[in-house]
């Protein structure tokens, strides 16, 4: 139960300020705020894979590349492969400073759909596999596939069909820079 289940830290630590307890709020994904948008892809899970993500993680590598690139005198494609949310990628771009000819984000899980219904919103993985279900105080996660089931599957059948709001998984400066690169 303890893997199905998470406290919405957002919420409980308002009300018990020195709780440990808890995970950042996964409705945070909708924030306009970078930070919170990061640190609320961190808890979503995609068949046993979190979307682990921040900023100033490969500093060493980032330098060996943006060295060995303008060793080349000439522009180069970078595909980013496993990208998470694009934070490392979009500290390179900022380094190398447009000397690349094009800059590739992939991920596997780059975009899930969610819906929101009666207090909970419902995210769905690429295969429609509802993946993550938040309210304000509560993180579900489908580890426990009977308790998820017994939890959800009435309100699941009830939103299935309706439409979902697609959610790309791209941290929005990285998205900004992309606009003003190709605008």
């Amino acid at each position: 139960m303890f893997n199905t289940i998470k406290l919405n830290k957002k919420y409980w630590q308002s009300i018990l300020p020195r709780l440990r307890y808890g995970i950042p709020n996964p409705l945070d994904v909708l924030s306009a705020d970078q930070h919170k948008f990061s640190e609320a892809m961190k808890v979503f899970n995609f068949r046993g894979v979190y979307k682990t993500t921040g900023s100033g993680r490969l500093r060493q590598t980032q330098l060996f590349l943006k060295d060995h690139i303008a060793a080349l005198n000439e522009p180069v494609s970078i595909l980013d492969i496993g990208a998470s949310d694009g934070s490392t990628s979009l500290d390179l771009v900022n380094l190398l400073n447009g000397s690349f000819k094009k800059y590739y984000v992939t991920d596997y899980n780059i975009r899930c759909n969610y819906i929101s219904y009666k207090g909970y919103t419902y995210f769905f993985n690429q295969h429609h596999e509802c993946v993550l279900v938040a309210s304000r105080k509560f993180v579900f996660y489908p580890a426990n596939k009977k308790l998820f089931r017994f939890l959800f599957s009435t309100a699941l059948a009830k939103i299935k069909g309706l439409p979902q709001t697609e959610l790309l998984f791209i941290n929005r400066n990285l998205q900004e820079k992309q606009q003003r690169m190709n605008g």
